[in-house]
């Protein structure tokens, strides 16, 4: 990235007062590039989330100015950031706080014993460093392309790099074999009986966090499908499903909401809670500028951070000898 553009953000960031870790100076920042930008974010029905879409938005505007890219190219990333995060997954999994500059902070919420007691706690909002890096992504932007496909390609390989990060640092491990509980039980009974493992781990979550047991499930078509056989959901399809696809599938129980990604590993779950803030997470992703150009390939500069222990906020389930 080129001095001019650090400047450029630097110059912004300052202005609006959002090197300090302060939440309230935090929103109003926001809140005025949400009002900037209102025409390219009105069809979001989130008014939180049209905040942060609005601040990607004021990035890119930025960073295509400080670049000097192709007019083509500015119109197209403007355009294709609502496409991106106007209803990308992990908002509902994890909390996305976009970046003011490349280097920031994020905010969470944390339980804290008081010096006085330590049976006593308390929640407290918190705030740790956070560091763009740049990553290229498997899709091309060319003139003429198909914006709402490019986008959709885009946030997938987001929500997939959110979640093997998940996978791969979740501070519960859950293992049960299908055949055992397979043997001499009817397939009701066998539904049953996964559905009570998500339930004992899902208290694990919660006991661990200290807040609620899991609230989302992240599973692959072949688990998704049981759900919808055994009738134990709220069955949201889409119109139409795809070999690349991510969706969110409804609720399992009134429970957990369910995302059903076709790429995923058959025979595993990941489970996890996110609160009603986005304070209230343990994985933060950061994206600062949406779309970096060079040539034609698109880059993205995020950064992402798991908190102190934010593990314990996921959980993976792995099923073996899975064969339904």
């Amino acid at each position: 990235m080129r001095k001019k553009y650090k400047a450029l953000l630097l110059c912004y960031c300052m202005t609006h007062n959002s090197l300090k870790p302060d939440l309230d100076d935090l929103r109003k920042t926001k809140d005025e590039l949400a009002k900037k930008w209102s025409d390219r974010i009105e069809s979001i029905r989130d008014n939180a989330w049209k905040r942060e879409v609005a601040t990607l938005l004021e990035n890119q505007f930025l960073y295509n100015e400080a670049e000097s890219v192709p007019d083509w190219f500015a119109d197209a990333s403007i355009n294709l950031i609502p496409y991106i995060y106007g209803n990308i997954p992990i908002r509902k999994m994890i909390s996305v706080q976009p970046m003011l500059s490349p280097e920031d902070v994020v905010f969470y919420l944390r339980f804290v014993y008081t010096e006085q007691d330590e049976k006593n706690i308390r929640l407290e909002v918190c705030h740790e460093p956070v560091e763009c890096k740049t990553r290229k992504l498997e899709a091309t932007l060319k003139e003429g392309v198909d914006l709402a496909e490019v986008g959709l390609a885009i946030a997938n390989q987001i929500t997939r790099e959110v979640v093997t990060d998940l996978k791969n640092n979740a501070g519960t491990y859950a293992k049960f074999s299908w055949e055992e509980i397979s043997e001499d039980k009817t397939l009701k009974e066998r539904y049953e009986q996964l559905y009570v493992n998500m339930v004992q781990v899902s208290s694990v979550v919660h006991r661990k966090t200290l807040r609620g047991g899991a609230n989302w499930i992240y599973t692959s078509p072949k688990i998704s499908d049981i759900f919808l056989s055994a009738c134990t959901r709220c069955f949201c399809p889409p119109p139409v499903y795809d070999e690349d696809g991510i969706y969110y599938e409804g609720t399992v129980n009134n429970r957990w909401k369910h995302f059903r990604d076709t790429l995923f590993p058959e025979n595993e779950m990941l489970i996890g809670y996110r609160g009603d803030s986005f304070l209230d997470s343990g994985y933060q992703f950061c994206p600062y500028v949406p779309l970096g150009y060079k040539e034609n390939d698109i880059r993205i500069l995020r950064g992402k951070k798991m908190i102190r222990e934010g593990a314990k906020f996921f959980a993976r389930l792995v099923i073996d000898n899975f064969d339904f």
